[in-house]
């Protein structure tokens, strides 16, 4: 579903007989539904993701569930980009978005990448293992970049 809407631009997705049972897909519109507001209004633009600038940090809105996003400035004479926070958030009936919980540095890998972690948590090998359950797959990250002219 999120390769049809987020790749290829289109306006609904079918599920197959086949695909995994009822409650991923209802999960997936559950989520649609908190962050509609914020899709609807946002700029038809070339980004990923949602970007906000109003304070004058860069921070993306993006909906994740096991998986590592990394960040990397595009901009001439930054030599490091980090994450300065990282937060996961709900969707409000109004269409709002509020903080549920903070990561910290085990999520973040230290500021260097944003762990989303499954609903149902892989312990693995990892050195530290991000073992905390995924609740809504929401996460508002704020980045910020060191260098030259950063």
């Amino acid at each position: 579903m999120w390769l049809a809407h987020g790749t290829y631009g289109a306006l609904g997705a079918s599920p197959f007989g086949i695909d995994t049972g009822s409650d991923a897909v209802g999960r997936e519109y559950k989520l649609l539904s908190q962050v509609k507001k914020l899709i609807v209004n946002a700029p038809n633009t070339e980004r990923f993701g949602r970007f906000f600038d109003e304070a004058g940090r860069l921070q993306v809105l993006a909906r994740w569930i096991r998986i590592e996003a990394s960040f990397k400035s595009v901009k001439k004479g930054v030599s490091f980009t980090g994450i300065l926070s990282a937060k996961e958030m709900e969707g409000s009936q109004e269409g709002n978005l509020r903080v549920l919980r903070l990561f910290n540095g085990d999520e973040t890998r230290g500021g260097q990448a944003m762990l989303m972690p499954n609903e149902a948590p892989d312990y693995g090998d990892f050195p530290i293992p991000v073992s905390i359950p995924a609740r809504t797959g929401i996460a508002e990250v704020e980045v910020y970049t060191l260098g030259e002219d950063a």
